[in-house]
Formats: structure tokens, C-alpha cells, sequence
């Protein structure tokens, strides 16, 4: 998707309130897998979009904005949290991160469960299904990574030959799990 031609200062570009609509939440889930807090994820958002505003009011075009918005609020965030940590030490509060705390167990335990998976893929077969799980195009990718679409399709292709006797694995199991009906509590004594 490329933005179109320049509008003037003063107007709204007319792709772009969709676009606003569309992603605001994705780039703030973004910031928060990265480990920022609903607040900070938003007001990354936010940001971001108010740059991205004042360049295409200039005249800039921003190719793929989808992919610049992801990279563009990934450096911001990455920024504000490295001028924070300078003074002190972040202290663990809980086991569960305050970035989670605000999203259900069970879809932090997905994500949690799919980066692990992705741990046994090799550096850039791991970037490229990462960006893919966040939704962006071969093409967003392509552009995001400064590699060939063909590169990104190849990466894309072998992450998903690497991840897949996990996935399969994984499956057996929980199929195992669920077609066994004898299965009761632990009683007491079983449990010293």
C-alpha cells in the first residue's frame, strides 16, 4: 500500500483516518509485546502516527506505511525505555510482567508457547514468521527488513518446514491428553 500523492497542510489525508482505525491497537499491541505497558504502548501509538501525519503533510511518502508504523514505533519505544533505564535498575514486581496484566493469561500463554516455538528457527527464518504472525505482507517484510520478497517467501517457507514437527508434536500430545477419559484427581495420599 503507497500513500498517495501529497495533500495540503491543512487537510487530512483520506486514507489515512482508515488507516489510524485499522492499526492503532495492532502497534499498540506491538509496543506491549515488547514489553511496554498498556500507557506506554498507546502513547507510542499515538506518536507514531502524529510523525507519520506531519510526513505525509510534507509531501513524504511512506511506502509501506503498515511496516514503517511497526518499525517506527519499535525504535520510539526502544528509545523512551533506554533513556528510562539509564538511572536505575528495573526491579521484577511479579512473575506475570505489567505488560500482560491487562491482556488475558490465555493469550499471553499462546504468545508465550509461539515464541518458544520460534526459538528453534534459525535468526532470519525468526524475524520474518514473527513479522508475518504480527500480520504484515511479504512484500511489508520485504521492505522492513531490507530483504527480496523472494528472500522473505524462502525464509517464510523453511520457518515453516523447521517449525513443523513441533507443531505436530504438540498436537499429538494434546490429542493424547483429550482422548483419555480415566484421568481423576490426585488424591491426597497420591500427592506424599
Amino acid at each position: 500500500m503507497t500513500t498517495p500523492p501529497p495533500q495540503p497542510p491543512d487537510e487530512l489525508p483520506t486514507w489515512f483516518e482508515e488507516f489510524y482505525r485499522r492499526e492503532v491497537t495492532a502497534l499498540a499491541r506491538v509496543v506491549m509485546r515488547a514489553g511496554g505497558t498498556l500507557q506506554e504502548a498507546e502513547d507510542a501509538a499515538h506518536e507514531i502516527f502524529a510523525k507519520m501525519l506531519h510526513r505525509v503533510r510534507h509531501g513524504e511518502e511512506i511506502r509501506y506505511p503498515r511496516a514503517y508504523a511497526r518499525k517506527a514505533v519499535l525504535n520510539y519505544f526502544t528509545g523512551i525505555r533506554s533513556r528510562h533505564k539509564r538511572g536505575h535498575e528495573l526491579a521484577v514486581k511479579s512473575a506475570l510482567p505489567e505488560t500482560w496484566q491487562d491482556l488475558r493469561l490465555e493469550e499471553w500463554e499462546g504468545r508465550q508457547w509461539v515464541d518458544q516455538l520460534l526459538t528453534h528457527c534459525p535468526p532470519a527464518q525468526r524475524k520474518v514468521m514473527e513479522c508475518v504472525l504480527e500480520g504484515l505482507s511479504h512484500h511489508e517484510i520485504a521492505d522492513l527488513l531490507g530483504k527480496t520478497p523472494a528472500t522473505v517467501r524462502k525464509n517464510y517457507q523453511l520457518g515453516r518446514q523447521c517449525l513443523e514437527p513441533f507443531v505436530r508434536h504438540a498436537c499429538q500430545v494434546v490429542a493424547q491428553i483429550d482422548s483419555r477419559s480415566d484421568i481423576s484427581p490426585i488424591s491426597q495420599e497420591d500427592a506424599r
